[in-house]
C-alpha cells in the first residue's frame, strides 16, 4: 500500500469532529494527543517486552500485539499529517532526504535537528 492511499484509508475511519473533539483548537490537537497516547501504549508493550520475554519478540501473538500498537501509532500521523496538509509521502521522503543527507556528512549519530 502506497501511504498516499493509507492516509486516504484512515480518513474513512476517524469519526470527524464529534462530541469534545469540537472543542479542541486547533481541531488536529485530538490526533497529537491520540498519537501521544497510542505511542504510550507502545512503549508498554515494549517495558513489557523487556520484563517478560528478556527483550525477544518470541511469539506471534507478541508480535501482533506491537503491529497493532504501531499501526494505531501510524493512524493519528496519518490523520494530523493531512489536517495540517501534508501528504504521508511528504513526511517519508523528506526524512529519507534527511537521514541520507546526514549520513553523507557523518552526522547520524549526535544532538539536534540540524546536524
Amino acid at each position: 500500500m502506497e501511504f498516499n492511499d493509507y492516509q486516504e484509508e484512515c480518513a474513512k475511519t476517524d469519526l470527524g469532529n464529534i462530541g469534545g473533539r469540537k472543542e479542541l483548537n486547533p481541531e488536529w490537537m485530538y490526533y497529537v494527543l491520540g498519537m501521544a497516547g497510542e505511542m504510550g501504549e507502545f512503549q508498554e508493550k515494549i517495558k513489557k517486552l523487556f520484563r517478560d520475554h528478556n527483550g525477544k519478540i518470541d511469539n506471534h501473538h507478541l508480535r501482533m500485539e506491537l503491529t497493532y500498537e504501531m499501526g494505531d501509532v501510524l493512524w493519528y500521523m496519518a490523520r494530523l499529517s493531512k489536517k495540517m496538509g501534508i501528504t504521508m509521502e511528504e513526511v517519508a521522503a523528506f526524512n529519507i532526504m534527511k537521514l541520507s543527507s546526514r549520513k553523507k556528512r557523518s552526522k547520524l549519530q549526535g544532538d539536534g535537528d540540524d546536524r
